[in-house]
């Protein structure tokens, strides 16, 4: 962790991909600016609020002092005197009375502020990678004056503090900021226009408001958890309206008004492009069948290994419940009846006879998560690797961590005790063993078959999908401590929207296109899985590099300029 300020900030916000879309208001200010945080949707992230609240609960955060001087604009954590927890801050002003320096600073995730001394401030920059999380907008079309502005405050905070909403985003075409949104209610809230007497004497119809009944508020401050949201409606002394009504307004000078809108989901979002991009959002991702294992058999091997499973960290967690995933049994018969490609079946008929343990991670279908293509096998198949999860927060997630963090202690371990294993006479396919690789390193691996010469061996390195021969004498006997502690850490996957343009029979010119194209890719993957068979089946996204598990493009599009190549479902992000 940093221990003082980077010559950098915090990422600015990201802006929502949908026009409508749920928040929780986090933020009134004295000109009713709203800020609000946007409550991911099922399937599509995990909520990087919950991510960020870990950063800072495993983070030893004290007030020390600042190496530098303090400037506007350093990022830093700050204790909230309201609240008395550390939430990541931004200086937002300095200012110097009765001989002491006091600090305006922003919570970059809540938009709220608070006049702190440097007591109450830490340089220590936590989860840097996760942007701002509070975004702020103008409620559309809506300018009371100063004094309707007082009256409104405290009505606003009363009503909006801390509730879930639905947001629509009024300019969200041409994204421009100050963001002009609409704020929709749920409708136990019923809001009446008042009239009210300004200083001045004259009357008008402002846009003060009281609420006339409020029940069922047990909404507690978010954590993830969504609720159905409509809208605010409006009543008056004779009748209630039957058209949903929103307050609104402008930071230019624009009419006041409450103004009555349609808010229906339907057609609001400008085209079928829009509504694609959040393909995988509207669904709850479904839990893959899992067998509850003991925590103390992982923590035994943990153990083993030298790893202290009592420090919390990101690939560690205090007593995680550990999911045994799917057992994946096939038989060679069920393989054949697969339509697999002819390298994937070989490939896979000499694991399914082989020992080693024949499991996919515990994952969630519709669920981005962070990979490694390790190995291009043919046509649309590959070999995936799951990669470490930054700031662990459900069971899944602590698993992948586990089983990566146990992983990587094996390999190490096996190699430092590779030359003591005994030497391999007669490899048979489907034999599990020791083997060298071009680096000179050791690694699990299975026996295709042998050469004709019975001097070499054609074998598939299981912890990564990629197929080599190598003489006999490169070959030892994996014993069994390192075949049953762990599933093999690669896994075969379908990329199952791409194909050849005109949905034509693979060619060797597309597998070797796939090929290159896989080969090339330089930046960080994440996958969306979309079946719990075998294999399993994915889509692959570049990651955003300001937002964790969150896509930025696609990486194989070129394919699809080039015309050789086609989606099968058009992405949500290209």
């Amino acid at each position: 962790m940093e221990t003082e300020l980077q010559p950098m900030s915090y990422f600015s916000p990201l802006w929502p991909v949908k026009q409508i879309f749920k928040a929780v208001i986090t933020e009134v200010d004295s000109n009713l600016n709203v800020y609000f945080r946007v409550i991911p949707e099922s399937g599509y992230m995990i909520d990087p609020f919950s991510r960020v609240t870990q950063a800072i609960e495993a983070s030893s955060i004290t007030a020390v002092p600042f190496r530098k001087k303090i400037e506007v604009g350093d990022p830093c954590t700050a204790k909230s005197e309201t609240t008395g927890d550390w939430q990541r801050a931004e200086i937002e002003k300095i200012d110097f009375r009765n001989m002491k320096q006091y600090f305006v600073v922003r919570f970059i995730d809540s938009g709220v502020t608070e006049t702190l001394t440097a007591e109450s401030l830490s340089p220590q920059v936590i989860a840097p990678k996760i942007p701002k999380l509070a975004l702020c907008g103008n409620v559309y079309r809506f300018s009371p004056d100063g004094e309707q502005k007082k009256s409104l405050l405290t009505v606003f905070k009363e009503c909006l503090l801390e509730q879930e909403v639905e947001i629509r985003w009024q300019n969200f075409l041409s994204q421009v900021i100050p963001m002009q949104v609409t704020i929709m209610l749920e409708d136990y809230m019923i809001f009446k226009p008042i009239q009210t007497t300004v200083e001045n004497g004259s009357e008008a119809l402002a846009n003060a408001t009281h609420i006339e009944n409020v029940v069922n508020q047990s909404h507690s401050r978010p954590n993830g958890n969504q609720v159905t949201a409509n809208v605010i409606s409006t009543n008056n002394n004779t009748a209630q309206s039957t058209n949903p009504v929103a307050f609104s307004y402008s930071s230019n000078n624009g009419e006041a008004s409450l103004t009555n809108e349609n808010f229906s989901n339907s057609g609001s979002i400008g085209s079928d492009e829009v509504d694609k991009r959040s393909e995988y959002q509207g669904a709850r991702p479904k839990q893959r069948p899992f067998k509850r294992q003991s925590v103390k058999k992982w923590e035994t091997k943990l153990k083993e290994l030298g790893i202290d499973t009592s420090k919390k960290g990101a690939c560690e967690a205090t007593s995680p419940r550990i999911n045994e995933n799917v057992n994946m049994q096939i038989t060679n018969q069920e393989l054949q009846k697969m339509q697999l490609n002819a390298k994937a079946l070989e490939i896979m008929t000499a694991i399914n006879k082989s020992p080693f343990q024949k499991q996919y991670p515990n994952i969630s279908a519709g669920v981005f998560y962070p990979i490694i293509v390790s190995e291009y096998v043919d046509e649309n198949y590959c070999f995936v690797q799951m990669m470490p999860i930054e700031y662990a927060t459900n069971e899944e997630e602590v698993d992948i961590n586990l089983r990566h963090t146990v992983f990587l202690s094996l390999i190490d371990q096996m190699r430092r005790e590779a030359n003591s294993f005994n030497t391999v006479f007669k490899p048979q396919p489907g034999s599990p063993v020791c083997a060298q690789f071009d680096d000179d390193e050791w690694y699990r691996a299975v026996v295709l078959n042998n050469s004709e010469n019975g001097q070499k061996s054609k074998v598939v390195y299981v912890d990564y999908g990629n197929v080599a021969e190598v003489r006999n004498n490169q070959l030892r006997e994996l014993p069994y401590s390192y075949i049953n502690p762990l599933p093999a850490h690669a896994f075969l996957v379908k990329l199952n929207n791409i194909r050849p343009f005109n949905n034509e029979s693979w060619k060797s010119k597309h597998s070797e296109l796939l090929r290159n194209t896989l080969a090339d890719i330089q930046t960080p993957l994440i996958a969306v899985f979309s079946t719990a068979g075998f294999p399993l089946e994915a889509d692959i996204f570049d990651e955003s590099e300001l937002c964790l598990r969150s896509p930025r493009n696609h990486p194989l599009k070129k394919l699809i300029e080039c015309g050789e190549f086609e989606f099968v479902d058009q992405p949500f992000v290209l």
